[in-house]
Parts: C-alpha cells; sequence; structure tokens
C-alpha cells in the first residue's frame, strides 16, 4: 500500500490489499471488516470465494468474542463456587471447634 516496507498480508475487505506492517493499523482503522491473512492465502481467495471468506471470518471472530464473554462468566462462577468452599470450611472446621 505505501510503497514503504514489503508487503506480509492482506485484508479480505474490498480489493484485497497488500499491507506492510506499518500500514496495517492504518488501514483497519477504516470502515469495514477488516481481517488479515499472511500473503501465502492470496491464491486461496478468488474474487468468487472472498464473500465466503468474508462471512466465514466474521462467523469466527463473532465465534471468539462470543467464547471470551463465555470464560469471564465462568471466571465469575469459579470465583463464587471457591468462596463458597470455602465458607463452607470454615463453618465445618468452627463446627468442630465447637
Amino acid at each position: 500500500m505505501c510503497n514503504r516496507e514489503v508487503a506480509v498480508q492482506f485484508c479480505i475487505c474490498g480489493s484485497l490489499p497488500l499491507l506492510c506492517p506499518y500500514c496495517k493499523g492504518l488501514h483497519q482503522s477504516m470502515p469495514d471488516f477488516h481481517f488479515s491473512l499472511p500473503l501465502k492465502a492470496l491464491d486461496s481467495v478468488t474474487p468468487k470465494r472472498q464473500q465466503s471468506f468474508k462471512v466465514h471470518l466474521l462467523s469466527l471472530v463473532n465465534s471468539h468474542e462470543k467464547l471470551k464473554e463465555n470464560l469471564g462468566i465462568l471466571r465469575e462462577c469459579r470465583s463464587v463456587i471457591e468462596a463458597t468452599y470455602e465458607d463452607i470450611h470454615r463453618e465445618l472446621e468452627q463446627a468442630k471447634v465447637n
């Protein structure tokens, strides 16, 4: 894109622009769904298949976000369970003392 550095990736958006490390961030700041892929994948992304790649990658991104959300919920549940276990353990120890 910039002709300053060698392209190492391309973006699945629009015209499949080639991106160097310098241009990637600037390119992804523009409105659209951007997903960078290594140049070796460029042969697989034909204009006919581009839309299906975009749909698949968008699905992966959405699934990844949902997974991160669910992992957060699981961490909260684990904390609650561990705290409850500690409370029960303390109460049992106190019952033994009494």
